[in-house]
Formats: structure tokens, C-alpha cells, sequence
């Protein structure tokens, strides 16, 4: 159910534009992808969950 949710949002997010549920859908996307071995593809998607979240809070971007 997490992973049928996780997609849709994700593919909503990329279909239409972000919202304030997307960085919460990337960062469940990355968890997806690492669990499928996808390291790379799950660190660029979690780092963008981070690069939104902080976008949308106001936050500086001071992750490293």
C-alpha cells in the first residue's frame, strides 16, 4: 500500500507540479528506490525531497 501511494504521488507531482505533499513523496520515492538497490537514484531523489522541504519551510540549503 505505502509503495501503490508513494507512485501515485510521486506521479502526480511529476505530471502536474509540486505541492506541499511532494517532497514528503519524493523522499518515500527514494526509500522505494533504495530498497530496489537503486542507491544513486535514491540519494538524487532524497536530496531533491530535501532541496523542496527546504524550499517550501524557508529554510537555507545547508545539507551536506
Amino acid at each position: 500500500m505505502f509503495a501503490m501511494a508513494v507512485l501515485l504521488k510521486t506521479k502526480l507531482a511529476i505530471k502536474h507540479g509540486h505541492s506541499s505533499e511532494t517532497a514528503a513523496a519524493f523522499a518515500g520515492y527514494a526509500t522505494l528506490l533504495s530498497g530496489m538497490g537503486d542507491y544513486n537514484g535514491a540519494r538524487d531523489f532524497g536530496e531533491l525531497s530535501i532541496r523542496l522541504s527546504d524550499k517550501q519551510t524557508g529554510r537555507s540549503e545547508e545539507h551536506t
